[in-house]
C-alpha cells in the first residue's frame, strides 16, 4: 500500500497566509537578503541542512560477516565437532570460522570507507542572494531565512515559502505520489493548507523544479522539512545490474548443485555400508564438503575489485554512485554522448556577427545575460553568456545596467530562452535561440537579409562547425506576465552570432580507443544536423558531414526503418529529450547503452540506459538519475571508465572460473571415494583447512593483470559456457584425484588423508595461473606480484604443515617421506600440463565458433 502524504506541520501553515513582505520580516531577512554573520549565527543555532542517513558502523559490519550461509555451515560443523567430543576439531573450526569474518570485515569496512571517501566529490551547490548579490553556496550551509534563486531543471534544496515565481511548476512525486506537475505561486493563500496538495505557494526539500523560476524563502532545513520527518519511510529503488543477476542467479545453481550432491553422497553412504556409518561424522563430513564448495571469497574479490576500480577512477575525476556500475560500463557496446564539453572543449568563443546595426545587436546580446552570471557565474551557467562578456572584455564594452524582470528559461522543444528587463524607455524582451527558431516569430528586421538567406548562412556557419544563434527583441507594454507565446511575436530581428568551439585535442584518440574497445560512439545532440556533421567528420566518427539524421526524420520512420536507422546512423542532431528517450530504448532492445546526458528532461533517458553518466555541471534532476557523474568532462575519461570495467568483470570472472573447477573437481572427487571405501578420504577439519588456504590468495585476483584481448569487447557472463569450461576442467582435476588414490591406496588412511592434503591444495594453487587467462600461458601476461607471493605462501604451508608437530596434533597429519613427495610433484606438474592443454583445446574451438556467430550476425543486419 502506498504511503499516504503527510499532512503540513503549523509552521509551515503559518507562513501560506501571509505576504511575501511579511514572511521576511517574520523570518527577519533584510530585502537583500541575509548577511554572512546572520548566515553564520542561524547555522550554528539549527546545524546543517542535512537529512542524516543511517551508516552501517565497524560493529554492524563485522556482524554482518556472522549472517551468511557459509558461516553458519561453519559454526554447525563446530557444533557437531563439540558434540562428537573432537574439542581440537571444533576450536580449529572456531578458528577458521573467525578468519574469514575478519578477512569479509576489513574488506567491506575498506570499501564502505572508500564510499564514504568518493561522496565528497558529490557536493551540490545552491544560488542564494546575500547581501544584495546572488552567490553559489553548498546545500548544506542554507539556513531558515535564505533566498534561494530557483530555474527548470534544480532540485529544491530546502522547505521553501516561494516570494517570487513566473510560469513556475514542481514535480513533487517523490512526497506524494502524483506524477503530474504542480502549478506554484508566490501569492497568499486565503486559508492554511494541510495537506500538500493544497499548497500552492511551498516548495519542499527533494521535489525538482520543471518549468519556470522563481525566488522562495527558506522555512525549514535538514531533518526538519517535509522530507526529513518521513526519510525513514522513503525507500530508495535499488538498481540491480545485469552483472549482480547473474552472480545470484549463480549463487543459485551453486547451492542446488550442493545440495543435491551432498543429499546423493549421504544417501548412497547409509545405503551400501548400513550399520558401520556414523551418522553424525557423515553429517560433520557433508557440511565440511558443503562449505569447501561455496565460493566465500566472492563477496570479497568482487567488493575489492569494485572498489579499487571506483578508486582509480576518482583518482580521474570520474565518480562512481552506485559500485557495480563500473562493471556495467564495461558492458556497454554503444555510447551516445552530447558533442558539447564532451568532444569539445564547452569554451565557445564569438566567431562572426551578422547585423545590419552590430552594436545594436552586442548590446541586445549582453543585455539577456541572466544577473547570476554577471554576478561570478553560476556552476551551470550558459558557457556562451561568458563568450559574450569575453568579447565585451576585448572590445572595452561597459555592461549594460537594465534591470532585469523576467527570464524565459531554455527548453530544448523551443530551442529558445529570452529574459524581459527594464529600460529607460519602457520594458524589452530579448530573445535568442536556434535561427529556425527565431525567424518565423519576426515581422521586422530584414532590410539586406531574408529570413530564406538568413538560414542558408546558418547552415553554410554550421558546415565548418560554427553554432549560429538568432537574435530578436520586442518593446513591451505592461503587463510583463502574460503567457510567453502571447510575447513572442511580432518581434524585430537583430542579427545572426556565431561560435566556434574547438575541438578537445584528446578526442579524436578516445575515439579510436573505443572502437579497439569495441565501443560504438554516437552523437546526439540538440544542435542542427550541420554543425553535428562537421564536428563528427573532424573527428573521424563520420565520412561525409550528411551523413547526419535529425529527431524529425527519426520520427516519421516507421518501427522498423526506425530500427535500421537507429543502428546504422553515428550522428544524431536536434533531438529533443523525448526523441532522445525513443533513441535509447530501441538501442537498448539489442545492445548495451551508455548515455551522458545533462538536461533536466534527459533524466527519463538516464534512467532507461544501461549505464547513465552525467557532467558535474548537469541539472540536479540528471544528476540525481545518473550513476557516474564526470567531474572532468571528456570522452577519453569515459573509455578509461570502461576498461576499467572490463578488468574488473575479467577478474571476477577468474574468480568463479576457479571456484567452479577446483572447488568442485575436488568435491566430487572426494564424494566418490568416500564411496567406495571404508574411511574418509579427507577428515571434515582437513577439508575445511584445505578450503582457507587455497582461498587465501584470491583475494589478490582483484588486482591481477588482464590480457589485452579480454579488453577488446564487452565479454558477458554465459552460465552455460562457464558449465561445460567447469565440466571439461572438474573432470580433468577428479581424473588426478583418482590418480592420486591409486597410486597410495595402499597406504594407511591417515597417510592417504595427508598427502591428498598436499596434493590438493597444490593442484589447485597452480590451476590459477591456467586458468587466469585465455591464451597459452606463455602469451599472457604475468601475474601480479601479490597473487605470486601469496601463492608461494600458501604452497610452503601445505608442504611444511604436515611436517610439524603441530600440524599433527590439530589437524591429524603425518610427514610424508621424501619419495611421496616427488610422487606428488609429478602428479601437480603432469595436472598442470593436462589442464593447459584441455584449456588451450577449448578455447579454441569457442572461439572459432564465436566468430562464426559474429559473421553471421554482421550477414544478418547487412
Amino acid at each position: 500500500m502506498t504511503q499516504p502524504p503527510p499532512t503540513v506541520p503549523l509552521s509551515h501553515q503559518t507562513v501560506q497566509t501571509q505576504t511575501p513582505t511579511d514572511v521576511l520580516r517574520v523570518l527577519g531577512t533584510p530585502a537583500d537578503g541575509l548577511s554572512s554573520g546572520q548566515s553564520t549565527e542561524r547555522r550554528l543555532r539549527d546545524g546543517p541542512n542535512i537529512i542524516q542517513e543511517r551508516e552501517r558502523g565497524w560493529i554492524a559490519i563485522f556482524c554482518r560477516q556472522f549472517a551468511s550461509p557459509l558461516i553458519g555451515l561453519l559454526a554447525a560443523a563446530g557444533i557437531v565437532s563439540f558434540i562428537l567430543g573432537e574439542t581440537t576439531d571444533g576450536l580449529t573450526i572456531v578458528l577458521i570460522l573467525i578468519i574469514n569474518g575478519f578477512l569479509g570485515f576489513v574488506q567491506e569496512f575498506r570499501s564502505a570507507h572508500s564510499l564514504r571517501s568518493l561522496k565528497k566529490f558529490l557536493k551540490t551547490t545552491t544560488a542564494v542572494r546575500r547581501s544584495g548579490s546572488i552567490r553559489i553556496v553548498p546545500r548544506e550551509e542554507l539556513v531558515v531565512g535564505d533566498v534561494v534563486v530557483m530555474r527548470a531543471g534544480d532540485e529544491v534544496p530546502a522547505d521553501l515559502r516561494l516570494i517570487d515565481a513566473s510560469d513556475f511548476r514542481s514535480d513533487e512525486s517523490t512526497l506524494t505520489g502524483e506524477s503530474t506537475d504542480v502549478f506554484k505561486t508566490a501569492s497568499p493563500l486565503d486559508r492554511p493548507a494541510t495537506t500538500l496538495y493544497q499548497c500552492h505557494n511551498l516548495v519542499f526539500s527533494g521535489s525538482t523544479v520543471r518549468r519556470g523560476e522563481g525566488e522562495g524563502i527558506v522555512i525549514a532545513t535538514g531533518g526538519r522539512t517535509i522530507l526529513g520527518s518521513i526519510a525513514h519511510l522513503v525507500a530508495e529503488t535499488q538498481h540491480v545490474s545485469t552483472f549482480e543477476a547473474n552472480l545470484k542467479r549463480f549463487s543459485r545453481f551453486l547451492l542446488n548443485v550442493v545440495a543435491v550432491s551432498l543429499g546423493l553422497v549421504v544417501i548412497v553412504n547409509l545405503l551400501t555400508k548400513g550399520e558401520s556409518v556414523h551418522l553424525t561424522e557423515q553429517l560433520l563430513f557433508a557440511l565440511a564438503l558443503a562449505v569447501s564448495v561455496i565460493p566465500e571469497a566472492l563477496p570479497a574479490v568482487t567488493t575489492i575489485t569494485l572498489s579499487r576500480g571506483a578508486l582509480e577512477l576518482a583518482r580521474r575525476h570520474v565518480v562512481v554512485k552506485r559500485l557495480t556500475a563500473i562493471e556495467d560500463l564495461g558492458q556497454i557496446d554503444i555510447l551516445c554522448t552530447d558533442k558539447t564539453g564532451t568532444l569539445t572543449e564547452n569554451a565557445p568563443a564569438v566567431a562572426q556577427l551578422i547585423a545590419d546595426d552590430r552594436g545594436e545587436l552586442v548590446h541586445a546580446l549582453l543585455e539577456g545575460i541572466p544577473p547570476t552570471v554577471r554576478a561570478g557565474g553560476r556552476e551551470s551557467g550558459d558557457p556562451f553568456d561568458h563568450a559574450l562578456l569575453v568579447l565585451a572584455g576585448q572590445q572595452g564594452l561597459p555592461l549594460p545596467t537594465a534591470a532585469l524582470l523576467r527570464e524565459i528559461p531554455f527548453e530544448p522543444t523551443r530551442r529558445r530562452s529570452g529574459v524581459i528587463v527594464r529600460r529607460a524607455l519602457g520594458q524589452r524582451l530579448i530573445l535568442r535561440g536556434a535561427p529556425e527558431t527565431i525567424l518565423p516569430l519576426c515581422t521586422h528586421g530584414f532590410d539586406r537579409l531574408t529570413p530564406a538567406t538568413l538560414l542558408k548562412k546558418t547552415e553554410s556557419l554550421g558546415r565548418v562547425g560554427e553554432r549560429v544563434i538568432a537574435v530578436a527583441v520586442r518593446d513591451l507594454d505592461a503587463p510583463i506576465f502574460e503567457k510567453t507565446a502571447t510575447l513572442e511575436r511580432d518581434l524585430t530581428f537583430l542579427g545572426l552570432v556565431s561560435f566556434v568551439d574547438p575541438l578537445k585535442p584528446t578526442s579524436r584518440r578516445a575515439i579510436i580507443q573505443a572502437e579497439q574497445l569495441g565501443v560504438e560512439v554516437k552523437i546526439v545532440t540538440g544542435d542542427n544536423p550541420a554543425v553535428a556533421g562537421a564536428v563528427a567528420q573532424k573527428l573521424g566518427l563520420i565520412r561525409a558531414p550528411t551523413e547526419v539524421i535529425s529527431g524529425d526524420h527519426l520520427e516519421r520512420l516507421s518501427p522498423a526503418d526506425y530500427g535500421q536507422a537507429a543502428r546504422h546512423y553515428r550522428v544524431f542532431a536536434r533531438m529533443t529529450p523525448e526523441q532522445k528517450y525513443h533513441l535509447i530504448r530501441t538501442l537498448e532492445k539489442t545492445n548495451s547503452v551508455g548515455f551522458l546526458g545533462e538536461g533536466m528532461n534527459d533524466a527519463p533517458a538516464l534512467k532507461l540506459a544501461s549505464v547513465s553518466l552525467v557532467v558535474n555541471t548537469a541539472s540536479d534532476v540528471a544528476r540525481g538519475a545518473a550513476d557516474i557523474v564526470l567531474l572532468n568532462t571528456g570522452l577519453d575519461v569515459i573509455v578509461e571508465g570502461i576498461t576499467q570495467g572490463r578488468l574488473i568483470f575479467a577478474n571476477v570472472i577468474k574468480y568463479i572460473k576457479y571456484t567452479l573447477i577446483g572447488n568442485f573437481g575436488n568435491f566430487f572427487a572426494i564424494a566418490g571415494i568416500s564411496l567406495i571405501v571404508d574411511f574418509l578420504p579427507m577428515l571434515p577439519v582437513q577439508i575445511l583447512l584445505t578450503n582457507l588456504l587455497t582461498d587465501f590468495p584470491l583475494v589478490a585476483v582483484a588486482g591481477d593483470r588482464v590480457d589485452r584481448s579480454e579488453l577488446t569487447r564487452p565479454q558477458h557472463f554465459h552460465l552455460r559456457e562457464l558449465g561445460f569450461l567447469t565440466l571439461l576442467l572438474g573432470l580433468t582435476s577428479a581424473l588426478f584425484d583418482f590418480i592420486f588414490f591409486g597410486l597410495f591406496r595402499s597406504q594407511s588412511p591417515i597417510v592417504i588423508q595427508s598427502l591428498w592434503f598436499t596434493e590438493s591444495i597444490l593442484t589447485e594453487l597452480l590451476l590459477i595461473y591456467s586458468i587466469r587467462t585465455t591464451l597459452p600461458l606463455e602469451r599472457s601476461r604475468g601475474s601480479s606480484p601479490t597473487l605470486i607471493w601469496l601463492t608461494l605462501l600458501a604452497g610452503l604451508t601445505a608442504i611444511a604443515l604436515p611436517l610439524t608437530p603441530f600440524g599433527s596434533r590439530v589437524f591429524h597429519f603425518v610427514p610424508p617421506t621424501a619419495s611421496m613427495l616427488f610422487i606428488i610433484g609429478a602428479i601437480v606438474v603432469a595436472y598442470f600440463v593436462v589442464t593447459e592443454s584441455v584449456k588451450r583445446l577449448y578455447y579454441r574451438r569457442y572461439r572459432f565458433h564465436a566468430q562464426s556467430r559474429r559473421i553471421n550476425n554482421t550477414v544478418l543486419e547487412t
